[in-house]
């Protein structure tokens, strides 16, 4: 894969990190109350944060141990807390199980994403 097609990738591997690294705060703060989720710009978030383009490496040494320490929580909760919610100010109330099951997706979710954009690029 070329170095253009990588950093053309780039954003949505990023964005996968940020899913997991935002994921358990709020699953913590569902547990024991019902929390207003805050929304955030993903587009702010990666020029913000990760101006410079990391190294693959990296950005997994980053994505997996906070997918193991999600996987974790979620084997750690009882099941009847998996029903709690919290609030999101854009998509209103979502449960811990929903949520789990949206980040459970989101890396597989951005890996098609890029993979569809590089498939299209020149």
């Amino acid at each position: 894969m070329s170095v253009a097609r990588i950093v053309r990738l780039f954003p949505k591997v990023v964005l996968t990190v940020a899913g997991e690294v935002r994921a358990g705060p709020a699953i913590c703060s569902m547990v024991v109350a019902e929390p207003a989720l805050i929304g955030y710009d993903q587009d702010r978030w990666v020029d913000r944060l990760h101006a410079r383009v990391e190294e693959a490496d990296e950005l997994l040494a980053l994505f997996e141990p906070l997918r193991q320490a999600n996987l974790a929580l979620w084997a750690r909760t009882p099941v009847g807390d998996r029903d709690r919610f919290g609030v999101h100010a854009e998509r209103g109330p979502e449960s811990y199980g929903l949520l789990f099951t949206m980040i459970a997706g989101h890396d597989r979710f951005h890996l098609a994403q890029a993979e569809r954009a590089l498939a299209r690029a020149p």
